[in-house]
């Protein structure tokens, strides 16, 4: 959510999040805070940039209302109760479009969503026995990489958090020295940078990147490259 176009402080990327949504965005990675009484979206500081969730969520209700075929994910770095998050959804008028997913369950497909009006995901980092049954635990679901590099060198395949078997995998491809930058961005989303550790890290795990976390999406080739590997199905 931080970005250049809404004047966020030190901006992950260029694109507001609804031209993130019109040129193909479906996954974004949120940080709820609590702030001034309300739930924002805020990236470390609030005072470096806000905007409340409520606020963000109609940006992606609108969307939705013009593209119902369409499957959002929200993954979230959580500094807010998922019954106080998901409440807002239920303001905005979305949770019903909130997917659960029961435990040992298969997961449906993108189609089975659509055609159930239940095409937004929630996953959180901080789930307690409270929390609605629509706010999944994101480590039980989910694995990743290491989000923490520099430089391209630092780029491997481990395993950070989540486990081996979980059914989602998250190829975190940033470069962070000391803070997120388009240069770092142009040497990161090439297209030989982004093929070539896809295919190792799929290799390794033997599970293709299901999410591609990057910086500034609208730089170098990530469109060009994900367009690829869906069209690999």
């Amino acid at each position: 959510m931080t970005n250049e176009a809404d004047e966020w402080f030190a901006p992950n990327h260029l694109l507001s999040l609804e031209d993130q949504l019109a040129r193909g965005v479906r996954g974004f990675m949120l940080d709820t805070h609590t702030y001034q009484g309300d739930t924002y979206l805020c990236h470390g500081s609030c005072e470096l940039g806000k905007i409340t969730l409520y606020d963000a969520l109609l940006k992606f209700k609108s969307f939705l209302q013009d593209n119902p075929n369409e499957v959002l994910v929200f993954i979230l770095e959580a500094y807010v109760d998922g019954a106080t998050t998901m409440a807002v959804f239920d303001e905005v008028g979305l949770d019903d479009h909130v997917y659960a997913h029961d435990a040992g369950a298969t997961w449906p497909t993108l189609e089975t969503l659509i055609n159930a009006e239940q095409n937004i995901l929630v996953f959180a980092d901080n789930t307690d026995s409270d929390s609605p049954s629509s706010y999944m635990p994101i480590w039980q679901h989910m694995f990743e990489t290491d989000w923490n590099n520099e430089s391209l060198d630092d780029f491997n395949c481990d395993m950070n958090r989540g486990e081996a078997d979980n059914a989602f995998f998250i190829l975190n491809h940033f470069l962070t020295d000391p803070i997120a930058s388009e240069e770092l961005a142009t040497e990161a989303n090439t297209e030989a940078v982004l093929s070539s550790r896809i295919q190792a890290c799929k290799d390794e795990h033997n599970k293709r990147p299901n999410f591609l976390a990057v910086d500034f999406v609208s730089i170098g080739d990530v469109f060009k490259v994900v367009e690829n590997l869906s069209a690999a199905d």
